[in-house]
């Protein structure tokens, strides 16, 4: 299971609105969106939340925290 790095996607978020066109922010944006709705979609569920992470998160982008990272790297 893929954990939300909250740090790393507020960095990933906070530089996408500062460069709004750059296509490999705007794709680590979008896997950040994806997480985060998964973690409500899942805690809202009342289900068995890392079931319901492994269904719905394998339907996204599916970047890794390592790949966001480089993303972040890539773009300082």
């Amino acid at each position: 299971m893929v954990k939300v790095k909250g740090k790393i996607c507020n960095i990933i978020i906070n530089m996408q609105d500062a460069d709004p066109n750059n296509l490999e922010l705007r794709i680590g944006r979008r896997e950040c969106d994806v997480r985060a709705y998964n973690v409500q979609l899942c805690t809202a569920s009342g289900g068995e939340f890392a079931a319901c992470w492994d269904y719905h998160y394998t339907q996204s982008v599916n970047i890794s925290t390592e790949e966001l990272e480089g993303i972040i790297a890539n773009n300082q």
